[in-house]
This record gives C-alpha cells, sequence and structure tokens, in this order.
C-alpha cells in the first residue's frame, strides 16, 4: 500500500478505530487510515514536523518541534497545545495518569529534556537523572521510562522522581512498545532489551548487523524495524489479560461507538477532555447486535472521550 507522499514518515499509532502516522521533514505528513490499507492526508495548525505519536487509550497525542503537540480523538481534529520550551522533543508516552515528554540535552544543562503533565495542559520540567539526549519514552502498568544515548535508561513511579536503571547495552535507544506485560526497547546494533517490571533488563541479540529504531505490539508478537530495511520480530507472546475495547468509526454521517456484545455489566462513559473532567454517562440509545452493542451520535455530540465501566 502507499500513503500518497515521498515524504518521511516517522511515527504511528492506532487508536479508536483508526491508525495515524506522521512524519517530520518536508511538508509534515500526517495521514489517517481505518484499515490501514486506504489513507487519507490530515492538515493541523499545530507548529513544527510532527516528531512523535501515541494514543492513551483514549486520545491521540502528536509531538512536534519547538514543544508544540496535538491532541485528537479521531486523527482528523486537533487541538493544538505547546510545552513551554524551545528544545526539540523526541518522544512522548502516557502512564499512570501522566504525559511524559522526553528530548535532546539543552546546550548547558545536566539532563536531557523531560516534560510531565497530568492532564496534557499544565506541564512542569523535570530532572531525568540522565545526562545526555533522550530519544525514547514508555510505560509499564504505573511504571514511566525513558531512554536514549549510550544505552541512559531511567524508570519513574509518578515523573517526579527518577532512578537510572542498567539497560544492559552501551547503544543508543530509540524506541518503546508495551503490551501490558512485556516492554520492550530497540536498540543499536540490532539489540533489543525487554522487561517485565521497566527496571530490571534483559538484551537480545537478533544478530542484524544495523540498528533498530522503532518497535510495535500486535497479533502477539512484537516488531522491531530499522536501518538498511531490517526488521526483526519475537517469538510470539501471549496476551494480557484484558477489558473490552471500543471502537469508533463514521457512517451515514453520524459516529458510531462499538463494544463487544458479551459486556452486560459494562456501561458507556463520556468526558470532554482526556483528564480532568468528571466521567458521565452516555445518555443514547444502545443497540444490541449479533456481535456488538452499538451507540449512535450526532457528530457535534461525539467531539468526546468514551470509555467502558463496570
Amino acid at each position: 500500500m502507499d500513503s500518497g507522499t515521498p515524504a518521511r514518515l516517522d511515527a504511528i499509532a492506532f487508536g479508536n478505530g483508526v491508525f495515524v502516522a506522521v512524519g517530520g521533514l518536508g511538508s509534515k505528513p500526517m495521514f489517517t487510515s481505518p484499515d490501514g490499507l486506504h489513507w487519507t492526508p490530515r492538515t493541523t495548525t499545530i507548529g513544527g514536523g510532527y516528531l512523535d505519536v501515541t494514543f492513551n487509550g483514549e486520545v491521540f497525542f502528536t509531538l512536534a518541534g519547538k514543544g508544540a503537540f496535538g491532541i485528537s480523538t479521531d486523527g482528523v481534529d486537533w487541538t493544538p497545545g505547546k510545552i513551554p520550551t524551545s528544545q526539540d522533543p523526541a518522544a512522548v508516552a502516557y502512564g499512570n495518569g501522566t504525559w511524559v515528554v522526553a528530548g535532546y540535552k539543552p546546550t548547558g544543562a545536566s539532563h536531557g529534556m523531560l516534560w510531565t503533565s497530568p492532564n496534557a495542559q499544565d506541564w512542569t520540567p523535570r530532572e531525568s537523572a540522565l545526562g545526555n539526549h533522550l530519544f525514547a519514552a514508555g510505560s509499564l502498568g504505573s511504571l514511566l521510562v525513558v531512554a536514549g544515548q549510550t544505552g541512559l535508561l531511567a524508570s519513574s513511579p509518578d515523573g517526579v522522581t527518577w532512578t537510572p536503571r542498567n539497560s544492559q547495552t552501551t547503544g543508543f535507544i530509540w524506541d518503546f512498545a508495551s503490551n501490558g506485560t512485556y516492554l520492550v526497547a530497540a536498540s543499536q546494533y540490532g539489540r533489543m532489551l525487554y522487561s517485565t517490571n521497566g527496571t530490571e533488563w534483559t538484551r537480545a541479540e537478533t544478530g542484524l548487523p544495523w540498528h533498530l529504531t522503532g518497535v510495535t505490539y500486535g497479533a502477539g508478537t512484537f516488531v522491531a524495524v530499522g536501518w538498511e530495511g531490517q526488521i526483526a520480530q519475537s517469538d510470539p507472546v501471549a496476551d494480557p489479560e484484558d477489558g473490552p475495547r471500543l471502537s469508533i468509526r463514521r457512517e451515514a454521517g453520524k459516529v458510531i461507538v462499538a463494544w463487544p456484545n458479551s459486556t452486560s455489566d459494562y456501561s458507556l462513559q463520556s468526558r470532554s477532555h482526556a483528564a480532568g473532567d468528571t466521567w458521565q454517562p452516555v445518555n443514547a440509545p444502545v443497540v444490541e447486535g449479533p456481535t456488538q452493542r452499538t451507540v449512535t451520535l450526532d457528530p457535534a455530540d461525539s467531539v468526546k472521550v468514551f470509555r467502558l465501566s463496570q
């Protein structure tokens, strides 16, 4: 398949039934797709090139140059924001109710750039305890993790206090992915790293000669990509026990929120922002189909964050 652009794409995320792919050079490419096959270009008012994108279970967060960012529930309509820095960030992650943005070490600073926020609105600079550039951010359970140049890695339970960890490598660490049980990192020299607690790490050699710069999880396996078109895949990994997942799609001018039919003990709730508001029940009829329960909403009413609650 083809996105329709010659520009470089640097990051991709999936959530609410849509893929979002972004890039940091040239025309600031951004594309969305409902299936990974058919892609639509998108434009935003977010300044700078797009450096990373993630989905926290409720909203997409795309990171841009000089601390600019955007928040979206559908990858189409974006609300711009700004971290109070002129330094370029490199990675964003979400865990334990906290957004964390990591980046390059500012000139004269003692550590790589690090900011946290509980709501993507109020941002606080943090001391990462790592004295060089940071390229990766991730989370596992309630633990946040950042990493970067020369194998530097630190973890934090709250985004405030960071503890350096032994990553078992001296090569750069570029990306994290998690399936809820493992946190896996893509690293230099064809190396992969993995942890079940975010603090103790094991190095795995893929045997590939070039650097691995991106990793993701899906269909029961971790897949890493890197220089010279290299791809490394893990052995099958069992999915952790998980609750039902929502999907959201547009259909005939309406927004359809759907979830598995075998969830009679769950109710649909919404709020207007990713954090900070009180969850409210969605007062709309629930239609029970052969495999799914669905709620149909007008687009003006659906610019919200949704969840299932027991």
